[in-house]
């Protein structure tokens, strides 16, 4: 990685020069077409024939129109080049970012397995303390689980074009499922509250929508307060379900909510650096919408907070 931004910098810096000395020609060419004219302007009257001085001035403004084209393609080619470069350093820092704290995510699941099956080994351990052990283990084994499951599915997702015809996926039981069993691994913190509405049919992959709600759930549950409720609905519009989860977290500053649902891409603040993530859960919220012909939006919860919504066609 640390050459890959090198050789970035490199590139940028060999740019920075090729516009300098286009530009130092461009000057020039300037400087010379403008003396050519003041020659013309001073031959004007020893030129006899009208027709040799027309011939000449036709020359010259044809080398200016020349010239004018060349400078608009020549800016117009140092924007795009510009631009790429600029996008090719943010993808570069967001997936330096994300191989950081993608290790740290995968370190410290495997850390506590290993702690765990050493404290095993211990003969002197109660059936009681060895239950909650493996039921630790478990849990983290779980966690490294779902975390792999993201990053395989998020390196794919995105050429996928289209979604292979799926079931009949009930919504409402989904998202009872992903709150439940957060509700059981969760105490303390942030509630969940959730109407239980009637059957919300959906067709497609169930294993998909399950990973799209419990992205959404995750994420509220990353940054909202302890105590605070974070409210998911379910309800219908016309033909359509909406899916919403509301929190009362930090929320997104205006700068950065149209990023959100890219790829690696994690908020500025050190209020949000400081939570566990690998920037994957809302670009995979956002790709499993795509899939199954739906819209996801986010907006600003008031007085604090962020409400994402999902907008399903009916099955």
């Amino acid at each position: 990685m640390i050459d890959k931004n090198k050789r970035a910098r490199l590139t940028l810096r060999v740019f920075y020069l090729l516009v300098l000395y286009m530009l130092a020609q461009l000057c020039w060419w300037g400087f010379k077409l403008a003396e050519v004219h003041k020659q013309m302007l001073e031959m004007r009257t020893i030129i006899t024939g009208i027709n040799q001085y027309d011939e000449l001035m036709r020359k010259y403004y044809m080398i200016a129109g020349e010239g004018a084209v060349f400078l608009l393609i020549f800016a117009v080619a140092v924007y795009i080049i510009f631009h790429n470069l600029r996008q090719e350093f943010r993808r570069s820092e967001r997936e330096k970012t994300f191989l950081l704290s993608t290790s740290h995510e995968l370190r410290t699941p495997l850390t506590t397995v290993k702690l765990v099956l050493e404290t095993l080994k211990r003969p002197s351990l109660s059936e009681t303390q060895r239950a909650e052990l493996i039921g630790n283990a478990l849990a983290e084994t779980s966690r490294l689980q779902w975390l792999t499951e993201n990053i395989l599915l998020a390196s794919r997702i995105g050429h996928v074009k289209t979604l292979v015809p799926g079931e009949d996926c009930d919504l409402r039981d989904i998202v009872s499922h992903e709150i439940h069993a957060r509700t059981q691994i969760t105490s303390g913190g942030p509630r969940i509250e959730f109407e239980n509405t009637a059957v919300v049919l959906v067709q497609g992959d169930k294993p998909m929508l399950s990973l799209l709600v419990s992205n959404l759930l995750d994420n509220a549950l990353k940054y909202s307060p302890s105590g605070e409720p974070i409210t998911v609905t379910l309800g219908r519009q016309g033909q359509r379900f909406l899916l919403a989860v509301a929190d009362r977290g930090p929320g997104i500053p205006p700068e950065e909510q149209s990023r959100v649902f890219e790829k690696f891409f994690r908020g500025g603040s050190e209020e949000i650096r400081l939570h566990k993530g690998t920037g994957l859960g809302l670009y995979l919220v956002r790709e499993i919408a795509r899939l199954h012909g739906a819209e996801v939006r986010f907006r600003p919860n008031h007085p604090t907070g962020s409400i994402f919504e999902v907008e399903f066609l009916s099955a």
